[in-house]
């Protein structure tokens, strides 16, 4: 808080004088630094007006105030706001702050990190294959706007209930599909293989190490900073841990190329009681050729589009709902797919803050495959528990002291006159802040309030009187 002190001395003469002093005053050290301007009237006179005479003073010294915490999500969770009644965002499965598997739009603070290991299941087509990943992920925060991500499943089991319906089980006899790494579902040349598009090479019950995935994720807008709404624009890249085909087959977990892609992510807090977001991203892949010169197989891109629901964001007790669709597309290896060749999900479940922990939480939902109506399997499940640490606050900008210049109608009045003399400051401040006014004066009265009164000197003798008016930002 910054305040200055504007002193006039008003005389009671038979000649009219005006001494004006501005000083500032520090409210936070009680430092003072003073500067003084006189203007006196040039001819003697006995009655009214006088020359009116003005100073001003500006002063900017660094505020000694704490600096406040980041807020959350108006105050809804994405970040510390200094209240119990606020919980921190945790990372989805996909690294960065979130629900269960979607992204928000959020991003940690400088100096801040995030972690989450989970168990995610769920299902695809064709072989009425289900997948089990278990990893985890780690975020940092270099930048109040800038985050870096790394995921990573130490282990993904799949396990194949129609394992007649893949090509990579059929008998080694069976022949190729054209220039394709599959050999045919029947044994007829010429027709489509059957493959899980983001698992092709799966094809018996078992599982290996997923590929390792890192981010970078850029707040175009953030709620914690003052916006309406958070928005993250991001770019993933995908690192394949097996690349020979012999290796692919066994550990069935992989694409075995280099891919990567754009991320869109948004969110809004409308209530205390709702948040909702979206995610759009997209997984450029990579063709197979294993050695050869033309493609032995053709991976499809990758577009995933989701939304989610957060019920109770200040809550220790969080209800979230998602859900998710993937689509492949361009040009790709035709598939005998046995059912939906887009998966979409729904996820509804719970997400429980630990007692006096606000920014580790445990989260449960249970997962359906909405749309993969043959499958043997529709049900999956995600559970995660994750935790981010804030680091420090960046300093607040320094506070500036309110600049003012002071003014009065006359420099001083007659004894006995009964005049009165109107005492004016125009102040401002450079930071916005709402000003106030205080004034009082040595001898006599001051009526009025605001940045305009007036000095009655009532039945003050003779002298030099002080009108003293203070304006403070807080």
């Amino acid at each position: 808080m910054k305040s200055l002190n504007i002193l006039m001395r008003v005389g009671i003469l038979t000649t009219l004088g005006l001494c004006l002093a501005i000083s500032e005053a520090s409210a936070d050290s009680g430092e003072k630094s003073t500067e003084k301007a006189k203007s006196e009237a040039a001819k003697p006179a006995k009655t009214a007006a006088a020359p009116k005479a003005e100073a001003a003073a500006s002063a900017a010294k660094p505020a000694a105030t704490p600096a406040p915490a980041p807020q959350g999500s108006r105050g809804a969770g994405s970040g510390p706001s200094g209240t119990d009644s606020d919980y921190v965002r945790i990372p989805s499965t996909v690294g960065g702050l979130g629900l269960f598997t979607q992204e928000t739009g959020e991003t940690m603070t400088r100096g801040s990190f995030s972690f989450a290991g989970y168990a995610d299941k769920f299902s695809r087509m064709p072989g009425h294959t289900t997948v089990l990943n278990v990893g985890f992920n780690v975020g940092v925060g270099f930048h109040d706007r800038f985050n870096f991500l790394f995921q990573w499943d130490p282990h993904r089991y799949l396990k194949v209930q129609r394992p007649n319906q893949l090509s990579f089980h059929a008998p080694a006899g069976f022949p190729q599909f054209g220039t394709t790494i599959y050999r045919s579902l029947l044994p007829i040349a010429g027709t489509a293989p059957g493959y899980v598009e983001d698992y092709p090479f799966v094809n018996r019950n078992d599982g290996g190490a997923g590929d390792i995935r890192l981010g970078l994720r850029f707040g175009l807008v953030q709620e914690r900073l003052g916006d309406k709404f958070n928005l993250t624009i991001g770019y993933d890249f995908f690192i394949p841990t097996q690349t020979r085909l012999a290796d692919l087959l066994d550990n069935q977990a992989q694409l075995g190329t280099f891919s990567h892609g754009p991320r869109l992510s948004a969110s809004r807090t409308f209530t205390d009681w709702l948040m909702m977001n979206g995610e759009l991203s997209h997984r450029f892949t990579k063709d197979h050729q294993f050695g050869g010169p033309v493609p032995a197989f053709r991976s499809a891109d990758q577009s995933r589009v989701g939304i989610g629901f957060l019920l109770f964001p200040k809550s220790r007790w969080q209800l979230m709902n998602e859900y998710n669709a993937l689509i492949f597309n361009g040009g790709a290896t035709q598939n005998t797919t046995f059912g939906a060749r887009a998966p979409i999900d729904g996820i509804w479940g719970v997400r429980m803050y630990f007692t006096q922990l606000n920014n580790l939480a445990l989260d449960a939902g249970y997962r359906h495959m909405l749309n993969l109506k043959g499958h043997g399997d529709r049900n999956g499940f995600v559970i995660k528990l994750g935790m981010t640490h804030w680091g420090a606050p960046p300093p607040p900008p320094p506070n500036g002291s309110p600049s003012a210049a002071c003014s009065a109608n006359k420099a001083g009045v007659v004894a006995g006159s009964g005049d009165s003399v109107r005492v004016m400051m125009r102040a401002s401040d450079p930071d916005g802040d709402p000003l106030s006014y205080n004034w009082s004066a040595s001898g006599g009265s001051v009526s009025g309030s605001g940045a305009e009164v007036t000095w009655n000197p009532g039945n003050a003798g003779p002298g030099m009187y002080t009108v003293t008016g203070n304006v403070s930002d807080g």
